[in-house]
């Protein structure tokens, strides 16, 4: 990346209802490291394709994922992650250690 984000437009999509900052932080950490100076994310909790109905088309630098598991994201909001996504945009997948960490005690 060059430094320059678009307009800085970066969507994270969570899966839970509620999420530490931290994780999310963790989630785009990479962008720093790339060179991206500001960060002001939408974050849309218990995503969903209904829960995008509100994002313009092509309207995104970067969408990132924080997930525990790999069926998240399902087929169909793939395609309107696809649709939401700015030609040559980024998507980020991240295991949410916390949350696998949760379900890993609960499910030993």
């Amino acid at each position: 990346m060059d430094g320059q984000v678009g307009d800085g437009s970066v969507l994270v999509l969570v899966e839970d209802v509620k999420v530490p900052i931290s994780v999310v932080h963790n989630a785009i950490s990479i962008l720093k490291k790339e060179g991206v100076e500001k960060l002001d994310p939408m974050i849309v909790t218990q995503a969903s394709s209904q829960s995008l109905t509100s994002v313009e088309s092509a309207s995104m630098d970067i969408v990132a994922l924080i997930c525990r598991s790999l069926e998240f994201p399902s087929d169909k909001l793939c395609g309107d992650i696809s649709r939401v996504l700015k030609p040559g945009g980024t998507v980020l997948l991240s295991l949410s250690s916390q949350s696998v960490s949760k379900a890993s005690k609960l499910h030993p």
